[in-house]
């Protein structure tokens, strides 16, 4: 089965474009630079974008009910800030999550 935008609601569709064109940058960002300043790549930081793919796909699974998709996208949103909050605080830049 073939998914198009019209499949989803109006809602779910705004908060994940929202995560990924306004967030997902954030996180991006911060995955090269921190493989910039320790020459290592984050792991813990890379699964929990694994984690926010994960959860943006059920979002958009036909099979979830809203209430499941609701759940979903709470949980992507926390797993991408997760992803931006490891590395600098690996790094210890505390101060950068506050702005």
């Amino acid at each position: 089965m073939k998914l198009t935008a019209d499949d989803v609601d109006k809602n779910t569709l705004d908060i994940l474009v929202g995560l990924l064109y306004h967030h997902y940058p954030k996180a991006r960002d911060v995955l090269i630079r921190y493989e910039s300043i320790t020459r290592e790549a984050p792991f813990a930081a890379i699964t929990e974008v694994r984690d926010f793919i994960d959860h943006m796909h059920l979002c958009l699974d036909p099979g979830n009910d809203q209430e499941k998709k609701r759940d979903h996208l709470v949980q992507a949103e926390e797993h991408l800030r997760r992803s931006i909050a490891e590395p600098y605080q690996a790094l210890g830049l505390f101060d950068v999550l506050d702005g």
